[in-house]
């Protein structure tokens, strides 16, 4: 099994990169970048799913805002 990131506490900061162009995928842990999580990933939906007393914030970045 490959070590992913690190443990979570409460307060950290989650960013989660979804690249749709190179099929990608990658996450941000207080701003530190951990690179790809996954690489080849196709989806036709992206979706979010949250442990009770979560918050998010979606944000579509330029490439996708105008395809």
């Amino acid at each position: 099994m490959t070590v992913y990131g690190t443990a979570l506490q409460d307060g950290d900061v989650v960013t989660v990169h979804i690249d749709l162009v190179n099929c990608t995928c990658a996450f941000l842990i207080n701003g530190e970048d951990y690179g790809n999580a996954w690489e080849d990933i196709y989806a036709d939906y992206v979706y979010v799913l949250l442990c009770p007393g979560a918050r998010y914030r979606i944000r579509i970045h330029e490439p996708m805002a105008n395809p």
